[in-house]
């Protein structure tokens, strides 16, 4: 029988009561058909999860009480920044969640040069963030990880480099790559740039190699950028757990 996951937003503790929310009691209710005395499962981000059991709905929610809780070694020991470029809307949202799926710690949006999305608006950004928060959850709920990837702002890809200069940054860079990606071995923090529709600027190029990234490629076949993303990542969390175990 299938148990069903729920995040919730205020911090979580053992033994103790909480509350699913209006729209999440309505799902469980009416889509889930849950009732009183059924288990969920409830986690708050932070690496934790609770069996809960749930109790009384009301229209302003549906209390729920915890068993003593559970921290779950899921999550990936790489811990990965992607910074993929702007894309259409459906198809950044795939990335978004895939990304999700795959256990990446940190997405961030890059406004490159040749970037067909703009977010110049902060109030745009602010509408299409809460959409993009959603599909993290729900990624992060049918996963069954125990902590959320941080959405951060877009940024332009020179302070993408400034902000993870301390990191191993790895840029795809279609065919003219200077490393195979299957060749990268990925260290404890990477952050990885997936450039736009038509491939990152000459200029963002040579920007991008002054910064001492690691100009890397996926071979001789033009993928589109959230299928580059998915890939890679997936890539990078594999070969990073497998690096691990041999030296363990």
């Amino acid at each position: 029988m299938t148990v069903h996951r729920f995040y919730i937003l205020d911090r979580l503790s053992p033994n103790a009561s909480g509350r699913l929310s209006a729209e999440q009691a309505r799902q469980a209710g009416k889509v889930l058909r849950l009732r009183p005395g059924d288990e969920i499962v409830v986690f708050d981000g932070t690496g934790s999860e609770y069996t809960g059991t749930l109790a009384e709905a009301d229209r302003d929610g549906w209390e729920f009480a915890t068993d003593e809780g559970r921290w779950p070694e899921r999550e990936p020991r790489l811990r990965l920044t992607v910074g993929i470029a702007l894309i259409r809307n459906e198809r950044f949202e795939l990335a978004v969640q895939k990304l999700t799926e795959l256990g990446v710690t940190r997405i961030v949006p890059l406004a490159a040069e040749r970037s067909v999305i703009s977010y110049s608006d902060a109030r745009r950004w602010h509408n299409r963030r809460a959409r993009l928060e959603r599909i993290v959850i729900e990624a992060a709920e049918q996963s069954e990880r125990v902590t959320l990837p941080d959405l951060d702002a877009p940024l332009t890809v020179s302070e993408f480099l400034g902000r993870n200069a301390e990191m191993d940054i790895i840029a795809l860079v279609e065919r003219t790559g200077t490393t195979p990606l299957g060749a990268v071995r990925p260290g404890g923090q990477v952050a990885l740039m997936i450039g736009p529709e038509g491939g990152w600027a000459p200029r963002e190029v040579e920007q991008i190699g002054a910064a001492g990234a690691t100009l890397a490629n996926m071979g001789a076949l033009i993928l589109r950028a959230e299928t580059a993303a998915i890939v890679a990542a997936g890539h990078l969390i594999i070969a990073s757990a497998t690096e691990g175990s041999s030296t363990s």
